[in-house]
This record gives structure tokens, sequence and C-alpha cells, in this order.
């Protein structure tokens, strides 16, 4: 075999044209539309038949094509989650995608989980993910054969589509599903009968290492997995380190030796791409927050970067609690973000700019604190994402978070952890190979704990005028 190399293909390349939010636009997939998607099944063939004897991961990050040594990685669409539900011939009758923003639980029984499967099945009920019955429980439902994720479709596909009994995923993407268990290593198929009425096709679960086959060009699979999961590997991560991640999104997820199950539903108990598993906690205010407060401003973000820096630690009192779009954890959907504490003294730019990036740090601090409390050890913190390229964040990080940052350079660690699966799935090794890491900056301060305990009497406020709107019968900031 020659040496392992990585070869990276960018957006701009023959193979992927443009950004992909989606899982692709597949032609010959009915009752799919093309909403800007761009990654075809021929496409992934195209990439198999470019190199000798390649092998092709198919993993859902951002649309980065990778080939280390004879393996080719192919990542689908960003961070976009949600399951096909397949009829007869084939056909797709749902797209069970993940909304962006945050939404009130579903209404209709067959929707809903009883909180004692979060302890059986791992991911609570509440977590994010859209169950068959969703939208309209008997609608389809009788047709439904088969049940996969957009990724395990694709797999599939390139793999020659034979029968729907060769349909496989891997544990991270199946633990996302909420009817497989983590704890179990199987499928709570009791899941899928209350929500469609009845049992149905679902992907094998292979390991991290596992090859489903062969596409038809000859290119060994590997098994793919998440983004997060991805990600994680793609950072060497291990038992103890955390991960917070400052995207549109935020997530806070760790390596853990163990499964854990979060009765509270804040914690995601998820498998990860190594065997281990990967609680994570995700926000959906993170680093749109930043563009937000730099819009409202009028700046940049170098610009609004270097007025939070200008201003002291704490804004001078004034907190910024950043629910711009509800919120997903906690699960405050009709959630508005506000300015509490305000003053002539603090009523500048650079405290408003402070305030933001403080806000959103505290938002993912309590996501950390959400792992600890579950038995997460902390080891070290790593900051990555578009928020942790900011100087202001990087800066203010440690005190709010109570660790020690390491940074590492940006990149494409999605893309580096496929390309890094890939190359196990060829080794045939126990574990993943050794890796290049990149680059890394380390970033230390003393706590600031009075910062999170004013954020958190900031939130209690918002909570108690939530709940005094709501009883009115007012959608206001709270559930």
């Amino acid at each position: 075999m020659r040496e392992p190399h990585v070869l990276v293909r960018c957006r701009q390349s023959s193979v992927q044209r443009r950004p992909n939010d989606g899982f692709g636009h597949l032609e010959e997939l009915p009752g799919v539309t093309p909403e800007d998607h761009d990654v075809r099944v021929e496409d992934v063939h195209q990439v198999g038949d470019a190199h000798a004897e390649p092998a092709t991961n198919l993993v859902q990050s951002p649309a980065y094509h990778r080939i280390a040594g004879s393996v080719c990685c192919h990542d689908l669409g960003h961070g976009r989650t949600g399951c096909l539900a397949g009829g007869p011939q084939n056909s797709v009758l749902a797209d069970l995608g993940l909304p962006a923003a945050a939404a009130p639980a579903p209404a209709h029984p067959a929707a809903r989980v009883d909180a004692h499967v979060t302890d059986l099945a791992g991911v609570p009920a509440g977590s994010g993910e859209r169950s068959p019955a969703q939208d309209d429980p008997a609608a389809e439902a009788h047709l439904t054969r088969q049940v996969a994720l957009p990724h395990d479709w694709l797999t599939w596909r390139t793999a020659g589509a034979a029968g729907i009994d060769t349909l496989t995923t891997d544990r991270g993407e199946a633990s996302g599903t909420g009817y497989w268990s983590p704890l179990t290593g199987g499928y709570r198929r009791d899941l899928l009968v209350r929500a469609l009425g009845k049992d149905v096709v679902l992907p094998t679960v292979l390991g991290p290492a596992d090859s489903p086959g062969t596409s038809t060009s000859g290119a060994v699979l590997g098994a793919g997995t998440g983004d997060n999961m991805a990600a994680a590997l793609g950072l060497g991560a291990a038992p103890g380190t955390v991960i917070v991640s400052i995207g549109t999104s935020g997530v806070v997820c760790a390596v853990s030796a163990g499964a854990i199950a979060d009765q509270s539903g804040v914690v995601a108990g998820f498998a990860d791409a190594t065997g281990r598993f990967l609680p994570l906690v995700a926000t959906l205010n993170a680093a749109k927050v930043l563009d937000a407060t730099a819009r409202m401003l009028g700046v940049d973000h170098d610009t609004l970067s270097d007025l939070a820096l200008s201003a002291p630690a704490g804004a001078g009192g004034l907190v910024y609690i950043p629910y711009l779009e509800g919120e997903r954890t906690p699960n405050l959907p009709t959630a508005t973000g506000a300015l509490h504490g305000m003053r002539l003294a603090n009523s500048t730019a650079a405290h408003v700019a402070r305030a933001a990036v403080e806000g959103v740090l505290c938002g993912l601090r309590a996501g950390l604190e959400a792992l600890v409390a579950q038995g997460v050890e902390v080891g070290r913190v790593v900051l990555i994402g578009g928020g942790a390229r900011m100087p202001a964040v990087r800066a203010s990080a440690p005190a709010i978070l109570g660790y020690p940052v390491s940074v590492p350079a940006p990149g494409e660690y999605v893309a580096d952890g496929a390309a890094r699966q890939a190359a196990w799935v060829l080794s045939g090794a126990v574990e993943p190979p050794d890796w290049e890491l990149a680059a890394t900056e380390h970033y230390d301060a003393d706590p600031l704990g009075w910062i999170v305990d004013r954020y958190a009497e900031a939130h209690e406020m918002v909570l108690h005028r939530g709940r005094a709107v709501g009883a009115e019968g007012v959608v206001g900031t709270g559930p």
C-alpha cells in the first residue's frame, strides 16, 4: 500500500461546485427538491474513479473531499440531521430533517416519548430529532418499509442499491435517531412501532472501522459517521477532551468511555466514531449572536472583537442573554434575547460587544457544567468553530469556561476525521491510525465566576418574565 497522504479538494472543485447545506441534490430520489444542493450519486463515483483502488467514506459534514493514501473520503452536508422514510420501489416518502430553529414539542401522542426512554435510548426525545409521526402520524406511515439517514441512503446507493436489507449506518449517526440505544447497542424497535404502527427495515449498525462493502466502481466504502463525531476523531479527542464549538449553533461535547443517559434531557448521549461515546449539549445561539451584534453596531467582526477587548471583563454589569432565535438548550422555543443591567456608563458599543461575547460563552459554560454533572471528566478544552477565530472570544473563554483553552489552527476538522476513519478502514487496526494534528494556541486566565453568576441571575429574570407572559396567553420570552 502507498504511504498515506491527504489531498484536499475544496468546495470549488470539479466534483463539489458550491457549498451544500443539505444531503445533496439526488435527482433519482422521488419527492426531494434541489434546494441549492448539488452532490449527486454520480459525483461520488467520479471521485472514486479518479483514484486507483480508493475507498469512499461518506460522512455528514462540510462539503470537502479528502484522499488519505488510497482512501477517498466524500463529506456531505453541513451538520444536517434527519431521516428518510422509504416506501414502495425504494421511493422516499418523507425527509425528516432537523429544523434550524427551536420549535415546540409535537402535540400528537404518537410523536411523544416518555421520559424513561432517555434511560434506555440515551438521546432525549427533546434533543431536536423529528420522529416519523411528528408532522402527520397517519400520513404515509402504512407505506413506510424502511427508515434511514441520508448518509445511510447514499452509502447504499453508492454500493449499488441492492436489497433494502443491505442498508448500513454507524454508531454515531444511529445514536442521533432516538430509536437506537448507545446504552444497549441495539435498536428500540418498540419506539418505531409506537410512531409508525408497525416495524420497519433499519440499517445494520457497523463498527467504526467496518466497511459496508465496495462501490460499483470498486472503491472500498467506510462506515461514515456524523459531523460532531468526525470532528472529534479529526481533533484526536480522547476521554477527558471537551470540544466547544462556536459555529452557527453552539456545541459542547466530550469523548467518554461510558454511555450517558441524562434524564433532564440537557445532555444527549450520542456514540462517537471510535467505539466510545460522545455526550453532547447543543445550543442554537452561538456565532450567529456575534454576527447579529456586529450588524446592530454597524461594524465588522474584527472591529467587534476590538470593541469587546476594550471593555472591562463583566461589561460594566451589562448582561446579554443571547436567545435571539429561541433556544433548544434549555428548551425555550419562544424565548427572545435581552440586555440586563443597562446604565449610562455601560451603554456603549464596547460594552455591548463585550456582553455579547460573554453571553455566548456563558451559554456554552452551562453546557459544560451539564456534562460535568453527568460525570464527564474535563482534562482539556478545545475551542473550535468560526467564533473561535475572534480574539475576544479566545481571550475570554478561559475565564468564563473555567478551564485553560486550546485553539487549533482553523481547518476542516470534520474532513480530517473522515479521512482518518477511512484510513482506519484500510489499515485493519484495532485503533485509528496516528494522525498529524493542527498547530494549537493555548489560552489561560483566572476564572471569573462572578460573571457566570451575574449571567445566571439575569437568565432567571428572563425565565420569570416568560412564565408571567405565558400565563397571560401572550407569546413571550419563555416556554
